[in-house]
């Protein structure tokens, strides 16, 4: 599968809407939160609260293997030590929840569903009241194949 295949099907936009998410990006900086969100080798899928140093500083970091249930999800969000932030504290509104919830949900489905998927780092996301939007992403690919899932083997 091709980088560029790769990236329709993830976010399952055209090249044109693609290049309007890249206009709004470098835009002039809105209001919102930084996060980070990652999936490493094993299909850990991480999500760090603040993202840069304060994630660093704080230890702000939950993770879960993929694929991620609803529940799994829900936890992701909600065990961050900064997340009041996304809910709105001191009367700014909540950030949309539902998107980074579907961001997390197709980023676990892109790590179940392709093998050759090595990493995956998002970073930022900013997460808003009016969306979320991926300012960096970055994809590795190796050449694998698919495994069976239900032959157990020894690490």
């Amino acid at each position: 599968m091709s980088p560029e295949n790769l990236r329709l099907r993830f976010f399952g936009v055209s090249r044109r809407s693609a290049e309007l998410a890249a206009d709004r990006a470098c835009a002039a900086p809105r209001p919102g939160h930084r996060a980070l969100l990652a999936e490493r080798t094993g299909q850990v899928i991480g999500l760090a609260g603040l993202g840069g140093t304060a994630t660093e500083v704080l230890a702000d970091h939950a993770a879960r293997l993929a694929p991620l249930t609803d529940h799994d999800v829900h936890d992701l969000i909600t065990t961050q030590r900064c997340a009041p932030l996304l809910f709105g504290p001191q009367g700014s509104g909540p950030v949309d929840l539902q998107a980074l919830e579907q961001l997390l949900h197709r980023l676990s489905r892109m790590a179940s569903d392709l093998p050759q998927l090595a990493e995956a780092d998002f970073n930022p996301v900013l997460a808003a009241p009016g969306g979320v939007t991926v300012l960096d992403a970055r994809v590795r690919l190796l050449p694998r194949r698919p495994q069976d899932p239900y032959l157990r083997r020894l690490r």
